[in-house]
């Protein structure tokens, strides 16, 4: 049983953001056993035989560094030799959220796709353990968004994989495109050796920032004597704002879109497709479960999401209610086979078997899971 960690408690080489391998002896004997010391938070796990010779490797993708939201950490693959692992750097690829181990280039070696927030898509092509970033050779489009999910699925049925990809939504005060893409500004504004964030979006030509006076100034103070009213503040650019040379001084991510929906897959190059659907951009969608649901012999994708961790100024995002996807892309509300993620911040689905019935394992951010009798 192998155990990720993560949080926003510890900070650099504490114990308990170490992750923890326990090798089963059987009768639920369980012994922990030495892995190479990483410290990062992690935010999804996946096998994969990734050097070829016959034994699972682990993949582990993590998201943010606690001190500086941001910055992309390190992921890493664990190899594992006779059951002794070794650390194996992938790089910093980004904040990632979730990744999918698939054959895309159809080499007969196992590939990794990674998403995750202000980042791309992005494609680690498998070379007998060594893993390259090919995105660009695949993926020609600027798709830079707050990625949460990922699955290979084929939904145009054309006999290929395609894959669906959850983001954000389009059901929030978050703006984007890629002719005018939200930003953020990672830097240290006020010269504390603390990082700070600043989110923009464009108006008119011009990007404002999405945080009010009170909320910028309880963490920027200089901020309280260069505006000692909300008139003064109203109206001001993050140009006004903040000097040019602050600006130039930070590092600056971007979003070109926020819609979910899916890479179609043309002859092994893929195009984003969003959804039609407008219930499928209500929130951020967040898990996602391929499974033969109506027993037609057809895998169908079950969607679910909602998240609750934004400011009041944003609200919860709590409406989508989950939604099963057929090939074809036929869209059938989740709350039509039984199933009902409202106001529900789901983080996992998962098919699980006691003695011969199979459910349907739903985990939820802050509550009790929620589980269905698959019929």
């Amino acid at each position: 049983m192998f155990i990720a960690s993560g949080g926003g408690e510890y900070t650099g080489k504490s114990n308990p953001l170490s992750d923890r391998l326990y090798i089963n002896h059987g009768d639920f004997n369980f012994t922990k056993t030495s892995l190479p010391e990483s410290f990062e938070n992690a935010s999804i796990i996946k096998t994969l035989d990734a050097d070829n010779d016959g034994d699972l490797d682990i993949f582990i993708g993590n998201h943010t560094d606690t001190k500086s939201f941001g910055k992309s950490p390190e992921s890493y693959l664990l190899l594992n030799e006779n059951t002794t692992f070794n650390l194996k750097s992938l790089g910093n690829l980004g904040m990632i959220t979730d990744a999918t181990i698939s054959d895309f280039n159809m080499d007969g070696q196992q590939d990794i796709i990674v998403v995750g927030e202000w980042m791309q898509p992005t494609f680690l092509q498998n070379n007998n353990g060594d893993f390259k970033d090919v995105t660009s050779q695949f993926l020609k489009e600027n798709l830079k968004g707050l990625w949460q999910s990922i699955i290979p699925f084929d939904i145009d049925n054309d006999g290929d994989d395609d894959y669906i990809v959850g983001n954000f939504g389009l059901n929030s005060k978050f703006k984007a495109s890629k002719k005018f893409p939200m930003k953020m500004y990672v830097g240290d504004f006020d010269k504390n050796k603390k990082t700070e964030t600043i989110l923009a979006i464009e108006k008119n030509g011009n990007y404002y920032t999405l945080h009010g006076l009170d909320e910028l100034a309880s963490q920027l103070t200089y901020l309280k004597k260069k505006y000692t009213s909300y008139k003064n503040f109203a109206g001001q650019t993050i140009e006004n704002i903040f000097e040019k040379e602050k600006l130039q001084n930070t590092t600056l991510l971007t979003v070109t879109t926020l819609a979910s929906g899916y890479l179609k897959n043309n002859n092994g190059h893929f195009t984003f497709i969003p959804f039609t659907d407008i219930s499928l951009q209500l929130a951020p969608i967040t898990a996602l479960l391929k499974y033969d649901f109506n027993a037609d012999g057809k895998n169908e994708v079950l969607l679910a999401g909602n998240y609750f961790g934004m400011t009041p100024y944003h609200g919860k995002f709590d409406s989508f209610s989950g939604a099963i996807i057929q090939k074809n892309e036929l869209v059938i509300p989740a709350e039509k086979v039984g199933v009902n993620f409202f106001r529900k911040a789901v983080k996992g689905l998962n098919i699980i078997k006691i003695g011969e019935v199979k459910y349907l394992l739903v985990t939820i951010n802050n509550d009790k899971p929620q589980v269905y009798k698959l019929n």
